[in-house]
């Protein structure tokens, strides 16, 4: 090969060695560099946590695919997905499947059904929007809850409660009425708060698209990495192993 004829950084490359790079994320790349890494939320339990003696679902899911790989895990922690491309993560184990198209994210099978309730204390029979009329709800702003309930002049809302452990306390304390809240949620609080008694509800009444299937997403990758991350994820069903850490969170498994 007549090098004088390569750019001078390839030439360089060549003559020290070194393997051209491949596209980030794909199976190839996360080989190469040795670490399969994630972007998650520093707060955001049962999925994943900073600071606490549980680092979280998706956290300790990753662990185990990254074993699987044969590589180490490393992660960033990022609040809104749009910062990926600045750490260059490689995947988000957490994504919606919503049949809309993949752009930069394929996406894996399925492991988890989300879906929503309205929570209240038992005693309350809440079956129609009807019902809601004249209570005190709590519900995440701009979701799709809060923009049908918003319309009923009658149902008191309460959009300042972010994070579902705090709408669930607001209900248990009878602070509100109710709660629309994800099954996920709801799940790690009663894992945490066994003696609380709730009354749950279906939200289908208040929008029929009532949740959605959960997989992993995986950033600029190839086919050769998605049919590999779903052999996994068949492999550590199969084993028990996924089970194991979604029941330590209170998550109701697929």
């Amino acid at each position: 090969m007549n090098r004088q004829k390569l750019p001078i950084w390839l030439s360089l490359m060549l003559l020290l060695g070194m393997a051209l790079p491949v596209s980030a994320g794909t199976l190839a790349e996360i080989k190469h560099k040795n670490v399969f890494k994630i972007c998650v939320n520093r707060h955001a339990l049962p999925f994943s946590e900073s600071d606490g003696p549980l680092p979280g679902a998706h956290v300790e899911m990753a662990k185990l695919v990254a074993r699987e790989l044969g590589v180490s895990l490393d992660y960033s922690w990022v609040t809104f997905r749009h910062r990926a491309k600045y750490n260059q993560c490689d995947a988000f184990m957490g994504v919606a499947v919503l049949g809309d198209g993949e752009g930069f994210v394929k996406k894996t099978q399925p492991y988890l059904d989300v879906k929503m309730y309205v929570v209240s204390k038992p005693g309350l029979n809440i079956t129609r929007l009807e019902d809601l009329d004249g209570l005190k709800v709590a519900t995440p702003s701009a979701s799709l809850a809060h923009s049908i309930l918003v319309k009923r002049p009658k149902v008191q809302l309460f959009v300042s409660l972010v994070e579902d452990h705090q709408m669930l306390d607001a209900v248990a304390n009878g602070d509100v009425d109710a709660a629309v809240v994800a099954n996920t949620g709801i799940g790690w609080y009663k894992k945490n708060h066994p003696d609380v008694d709730f009354s749950l509800t279906s939200a289908e009444f208040i929008h029929s698209f009532n949740g959605y299937p959960m997989a992993i997403g995986l950033r600029k990758t190839d086919q050769a990495m998605l049919d590999r991350v779903n052999e996994i994820l068949d492999k550590l069903t199969k084993s028990g192993e996924l089970q194991e850490i979604f029941k330590k969170y209170g998550i109701d498994h697929k």
